[in-house]
Order: C-alpha cells, then structure tokens, then sequence
C-alpha cells in the first residue's frame, strides 16, 4: 500500500548558454552559439582541463577562452604559429 500526498513542485529555473562572447574582439555570436548565419560548426575555443578522473570521484577544473572565427584565424593562431606551434588537425564526416 501507498499513502500519499499531492505536493508542489515550484518551476526550476534553468542556466543555459544563448551566445558566445569573442574574448578579443567582443563581438557576440547569433543565438545559440553559432558564429555564422547558417549553422555550421563553427565554435573555437581554447581549454585547459586539469584535475583527475575516477569512478569514485572526480575534480577537473576547466579554463576555457572563447574566440570568434576571425580573431582565432587572424590574432590567435598567427602568434601560436610564431611561437613553433602546429595543430592537430582532425575531421570527420564527408569532405
């Protein structure tokens, strides 16, 4: 047997990301994230994750630097260059 009671579940308001903010330039991105007009993914970042992992604990802190397309292809990657950096270069889907 159950006993029960109706109660009030007051709403819950949600934090959810609706742009980006080039850490640069300023400049913002459409809603939802996107860079560009139509939605391609077009989202660079620069992170550092540190901490560790396990299946019964965890601690990561992250640092994460967000750019928009043109100042991560003009300001960020020349310098990266500069300084002896090569990427690593990944892609999937069809080219």
């Amino acid at each position: 047997m159950q006993k029960r009671e109706k109660k009030t579940i007051p709403e819950r308001v949600e934090d959810e990301v609706v742009a980006y903010i080039c850490d640069l330039c300023g400049k913002e991105s459409r809603r939802g994230g996107c860079w560009v007009k139509d939605p391609n993914v077009n989202e660079p970042t620069v992170q550092i994750e540190q901490g560790y992992v396990y299946p019964e604990d965890s601690q990561v802190r992250i640092r994460r630097y967000h750019l928009c397309p043109e100042c991560f292809e003009t300001r960020l990657e020349p310098w990266l260059k500069e300084q002896g950096a090569t990427p690593t270069e990944d892609s999937f889907g069809d080219e």
